[in-house]
């Protein structure tokens, strides 16, 4: 079986190469082939790699390459979905035992164009550490089948979760643009022409005891004379390929034999957050409202990714050399910043459920207020606990009421102005049970524009709170009174100015916004 698979792959994979049937696919093969023959460049030219590189330099570049290479094999099919492959539910009317499946399945997984591509790049690893003597080569040798093995299952394992559901379809699509939008504009401005080693040492020394990092070590600890310390590598690497593999096999297990389940009509209908909230105008919007933070993925996703924008900010300080002292001001405040300014288009998101606003005779006031329960909550938690949190990492016990002040500051001021930016300036977005990645179904033009607008306006509100933040730090005095006060009594203003603001807007256009709901 494993034979007649993998000749099938390869018929597939000669066929979409040889005779590409669109424009698209005849492009991905120029590219393969070009990056096939830059890899192949490459190897060349890491003949002359030689005596005269160090072992230092040659760990912390493949290390620093080669993680980041096996990150993408787990996290692309996330947020592109692959095809050639066979999904094991396709062999579910046959009686196959999901072990064979799982051991054929990731056979022809191996048949593929980035496969290819890492297989080149483990030779040149080989090539590059032959130079330090037969033993790294070796090292290099056997720890290459545990990174093909490795990435070749996280891909495998990552396809199955991005096709069951579409949570797990968008959250690490969201993990990378978030990834991006924080890191790039600061990896831009390092000076890499005269730092570029040192950035790409600290990038090697944090990923080389992750899982998809650990393997490319293992030949550097052998040319250091380190065997005990190359053995504990490669027990690392073999327990992330032991788990990635009973994680492979359950999902072939479960993907191969699952019926679909009747659904239980004598299931209890219980009515969730209306049961427990006030039966008013605002309470039920709340209700609604708390019903799509948790439900829909438009809402889920971003949320559970905001943990990445303080890890992303803290890595990429850390990489600037920036200290402590200055990053800890940023991550929480902008956080809570994002959290409030999350409510700036969700009469958008409403779609056509809108109507139920406009026919109720829904009070603006109430409809405003109803919808930022659920953020303000969770961004008082965030504000709150991450100010503490922030302060204990620095010591200094006195920083922690300024940053929860800012932050706080930032919720509200996110709150307020999108509160009325949703009302003023909708823009079309995806509709209700899509996922944050789908293209919206109206014209979009202009929605760039409009969410920025409603960003710098929050960002510029909350400047006098950062203004006098810095003039305490700078007097030295450590006295954040002014500060505080006026990021509490800046935060209430705006925030309550916003929701009447949007109120007005919706009393006074509910007619235009159920027009632009309808077409969104």
């Amino acid at each position: 079986m494993v034979a007649s698979l993998l000749e099938l792959r390869l018929r597939g994979v000669a066929n979409r190469v040889l005779r590409p049937r669109s424009r698209a696919e005849q492009v991905t093969s120029v590219l393969m082939g070009l990056a096939v023959i830059a890899v192949v460049i490459g190897i060349v030219l890491l003949t002359g790699f030689g005596a005269e590189t160090t072992s230092e330099l040659r760990r912390t570049i493949f290390v620093a390459v080669g993680a980041v290479v096996v990150l993408a094999f787990w996290l692309v099919p996330f947020v592109v979905r692959t095809t050639g492959g066979v999904e094991p539910r396709a062999f579910t009317a046959y009686p196959i035992p999901p072990r064979r499946l799982a051991v054929a399945l990731a056979a022809t997984a191996v048949v593929s164009g980035p496969a290819l591509l890492l297989v080149l790049l483990l030779i040149a690893n080989v090539v590059a550490w032959a130079a330090a003597g037969p033993g790294p080569a070796f090292a290099a040798a056997g720890s290459g089948v545990l990174l093909l093995a490795t990435a070749v299952l996280g891909s495998l394992v990552a396809a199955a979760l991005a096709s069951d559901g579409i949570v797990w379809r968008n959250i690490t699509g969201v993990v990378a643009v978030t990834i991006i939008a924080v890191l790039a504009p600061l990896l831009l401005l390092l000076d890499w022409s005269v730092l570029g080693l040192t950035y790409l040492r600290r990038i090697a020394e944090a990923l080389e005891w992750t899982p998809f990092g650990v393997a490319w070590s293992v030949p550097a600890e052998v040319a250091l004379g380190e065997p005990g310390l190359a053995w504990l590598r490669v027990g690392v690497a073999v327990g992330v390929l032991a788990v990635l593999w009973f994680a492979w096999e359950g999902l072939v297990r479960y993907g191969a034999t699952r019926r679909a389940r009747a659904v239980d009509m004598r299931a209890e209908l219980r009515l969730g957050a209306f049961e427990v909230l006030p039966d008013t105008q605002s309470g039920v919007v709340a209700a609604r409202s708390v019903t799509y933070w948790l439900r829909d993925p438009r809402y889920l996703v971003p949320l559970l990714m905001l943990p990445i924008i303080p890890a992303g900010i803290v890595l990429a300080f850390w990489l600037a050399g920036i200290p402590w002292e200055f990053m800890v001001w940023l991550p929480i405040p902008l956080v809570s910043l994002l959290i409030g300014w999350s409510v700036h288009n969700d009469v958008a998101a409403d779609g056509t459920a809108f109507w139920l606003h406009v026919v109720a005779s829904v009070r603006g006031r109430a409809d405003r207020w109803g919808r930022i329960l659920v953020p303000g909550v969770i961004g008082l938690v965030v504000a709150v606990g991450g100010g503490i949190a922030s302060a204990a990492l620095v010591d200094d016990d006195r920083l922690a009421l300024p940053i929860v002040g800012l932050s706080i500051c930032a919720l509200l001021v996110g709150l307020g102005v999108g509160s009325a930016a949703s009302a003023l300036a909708p823009y079309p977005t995806v509709r209700p049970g899509d996922g944050p990645f789908q293209q919206p179904q109206g014209s979009s033009r202009g929605a760039g524009g409009k969410q920025i607008a409603s960003l710098l306006i929050a960002v510029a509100l909350c400047l006098p709170v950062v203004a006098a933040i810095v003039t305490a730090v700078a007097a030295g005095s450590g006295d954040f009174t002014v500060a505080v006060a006026t990021a509490f009594g800046l935060g209430v203003v705006v925030l309550v100015a916003g929701v009447e603001l949007g109120a007005l807007a919706m009393r006074r256009r509910a007619p235009e916004l159920l027009a632009f709901t309808q077409q969104n």
